[in-house]
C-alpha cells in the first residue's frame, strides 16, 4: 500500500472513531493484517534482520567505493591462503586450459580458410596468445575484470595489433572529464553516453603517480567482465562473497596449527626466588612476580638453577571439529567460485563413480557460459581488430572484405577447451548412437572435447596412411568394446577392495 493510501485510510479510521472507537480499532487491526500478508517476508524489519541494509546503492557507485578494498583483500588471500589460490588456478584451468582452438569457415574456399588460420597461428605465437588469455581470465577471477589496450603498429606485418595488459587500478581517474560533459560522463574511469549508456572511451592513469590521465577510445581497448546488474560498468570478483569466511578460516587454521605445535612441546611456568637474576638469564619476565611462561624444546637437559623450579602445564591438541569446520568453509569458497568442492579442496575421498559423473556434468554446465562469454568479449574482439589491420596493411588479401566484413568475422569459430568425461566408453557409445540417428553432427562431438574437426580428420587420415605403409592391421579399432564400468575394473563403491 502506498503512503498516500495509508494516510487516507488512517484519516477515514479517525472519522469513524469519532462515532465508534471500537470500529476504529477493528479497522486499524484489519489494515495491519492486510499489510502483513501483502508485504515480502524478506523486507520485514525486526531483530533478525537488523544486519541487513534497508537502502541499496547504485551499482557503479558501490563498485567505485568498495572496489579497491575488495581487490586488495582477494589478492592478499590468493597470496596467503592456499584454498583461494587453488580456486583461482582451477577456474583458469577449467575455462581456458591450453587455449581456444580457432577455425575459419568461409564457404567452399579451403585455401582461404587455411591462409587465415595459418596467419592467426603465427600472430598468436608472436606474443603467446594462450598465456594472455589465461592472464585475462585470472584477472577476472581475482579482481572481477580484465583490461588491455590493443595499439596498432602498421609497420609490423606479422603482428600489427599489440596486446598490453593493465590492472584495473589504471581505471578510475577522479580528475578525468569527458570532452563533451553535456553528452557524456566518466564513471569509475569509463566514459559513457548519458542517453544510451554506451561505452565511449576509457580514462587511464598510473596508480603510483599523479600524472595526467590518458583517454583511450573504446575501439583500442578490450574490457571483459561478467555483468550482474543493468548499467554495470566495472566487474566484481566472484570470490568477494567468500572473503570474510576465508579470512576467518585462515586465522582458524593458523591458531590450530600453532596450538598443535605448542602441544607437541613442553609448556611450563618457571618460578625463581631471584626474579631479577632469572630475567637476566632467561629474558624479560612477564610481570613483577617473577613468573614467566616458557616453551621448552624437546630433549632439554639442564635449565634450572639453584632455587628455581618448573611446573609442567597440560595443553590439549586441536579438537575433532577442526577438519569439518575447514571443509565446510572450503565448500563455501568452492560455491563462490562455481567449482566443485573436490577440485578446490583436493579431497576426493568417499566418491563413487556416479558421484564423479554428476560433479563433472555440473562443472560443464557452469563452465560453458563463462567460456563463450570470454570468447565473445576477448578472443573475437581481438581477432576482428587483427583481421581489419591485416587487410588494411595488405598482409592478407580477402576478396570483398570491407563490403562483406560481417560475414568474414562470423566465419570465425572458437572451440572451447574440452573437459573429458568420466566414462569415455559410455560417452563415445552414446555419441555414436546419436550420430547414427542423425541427432548430432560428428564435428559437434569433437568440439565438445576441445578438438578441431578438420585437424582431427587429417590426423586420422595420416595415421591410417602410416599404418598401411608399416603393414599394421587396424582391425583392433573395430572390435566391440565393453562399456560396463565393472567390466573395466571400476567400482561403484569408493572403499571397495580390488
Amino acid at each position: 500500500m502506498s503512503r498516500w493510501a495509508y494516510r487516507v485510510g488512517s484519516l477515514v479510521d479517525g472519522l469513524v472513531g469519532i462515532v465508534s472507537p471500537s470500529r476504529e480499532r477493528a479497522r486499524q487491526h484489519d489494515r495491519f493484517l492486510a499489510e502483513a500478508y501483502r508485504g515480502y517476508a524478506a523486507a520485514k524489519q525486526d531483530l533478525q534482520t537488523a544486519g541487513f541494509g534497508s537502502h541499496d546503492q547504485n551499482v557503479n557507485r558501490l563498485i567505485g567505493h568498495d572496489g579497491p578494498l575488495m581487490r586488495a583483500r582477494v589478492r592478499q588471500l590468493c597470496r596467503d591462503f592456499a584454498y583461494f589460490a587453488r580456486a583461482v588456478e582451477a577456474g583458469v584451468n577449467v575455462s581456458i586450459s591450453t587455449g581456444y582452438l580457432f577455425q575459419f569457415n568461409w564457404p567452399e574456399n579451403d585455401s582461404l580458410n587455411q591462409m587465415v588460420e595459418e596467419a592467426w597461428a603465427e600472430y598468436c605465437e608472436s606474443f603467446d596468445f594462450v598465456e594472455t588469455c589465461r592472464l585475462a581470465r585470472r584477472q577476472e577471477i581475482e579482481v572481477g575484470e580484465s583490461f588491455c589496450l590493443t595499439p596498432l603498429d602498421p609497420e609490423d606485418r606479422l603482428a600489427p595489433v599489440k596486446v598490453q595488459m593493465y590492472e584495473p587500478e589504471w581505471l578510475g581517474c577522479h580528475w578525468a572529464a569527458a570532452p563533451d560533459p553535456a553528452k557524456a560522463e566518466v564513471i569509475n574511469g569509463v566514459e559513457v553516453d548519458k542517453k544510451s549508456g554506451q561505452v565511449l572511451a576509457y580514462h587511464l592513469q598510473d596508480p603510483e603517480s599523479w600524472g595526467k590521465s590518458m583517454r583511450v577510445e573504446v575501439g583500442s581497448a578490450i574490457h571483459t567482465f561478467q555483468k550482474q546488474r543493468p548499467g554495470q560498468l566495472r566487474g566484481v570478483s566472484p570470490l568477494v562473497s567468500a572473503v570474510l569466511a576465508a579470512h576467518d578460516i585462515g586465522e582458524y587454521v593458523g591458531a590450530e596449527v600453532d596450538g598443535a605445535k605448542k602441544a607437541a612441546s613442553y609448556l611450563a611456568t618457571a618460578k625463581s626466588p631471584n626474579p631479577a637474576r632469572f630475567a637476566e638469564i632467561h629474558g624479560q619476565k612477564r610481570d613483577q612476580d617473577g613468573v614467566r611462561v616458557r616453551q621448552l624444546p624437546n630433549g632439554i637437559i639442564e635449565v634450572l638453577h639453584t632455587g628455581e623450579e618448573f611446573k609442567l602445564l597440560d595443553h590439549n591438541r586441536p579438537g575433532a571439529q577442526f577438519e569439518p569446520t575447514v571443509n565446510f568453509i572450503t565448500r563455501m569458497i568452492a560455491v563462490a567460485a562455481n567449482l566443485p568442492y573436490e577440485m578446490v579442496s583436493g579431497d576426493y575421498r568417499g566418491l563413487s563413480w556416479s558421484n564423479i559423473k554428476g560433479i563433472r556434468s555440473d562443472l560443464l554446465q557452469h563452465t560453458r557460459p563463462t567460456q563463450r562469454r570470454f570468447a565473445r568479449q576477448f578472443c573475437q574482439v581481438l581477432f576482428s581488430r587483427w583481421l581489419d589491420a591485416k587487410v588494411m596493411i595488405g598482409a592478407l588479401r580477402l576478396p570483398g572484405y570491407w563490403s562483406q566484413r560481417g560475414r568474414y568475422l562470423r566465419a570465425a569459430t572458437w572451440i572451447e577447451p574440452g573437459i573429458e568425461g568420466v566414462d569415455l566408453l559410455r560417452d563415445a557409445r552414446a555419441a555414436l548412437d546419436l550420430m547414427a540417428g542423425g541427432l548430432e553432427a560428428p564435428q559437434n562431438f569433437m568440439a565438445k572435447r576441445g578438438q578441431d574437426p578438420r585437424d582431427t580428420l587429417k590426423a586420422i587420415a595420416a595415421f591410417k596412411k602410416l599404418a598401411k605403409q608399416e603393414g599394421v592391421d587396424l582391425a583392433w579399432g573395430r572390435q566391440p568394446l565393453k562399456t560396463n564400468p565393472a567390466a573395466l575394473g571400476a567400482s561403484e563403491d569408493a572403499n571397495a577392495q580390488k
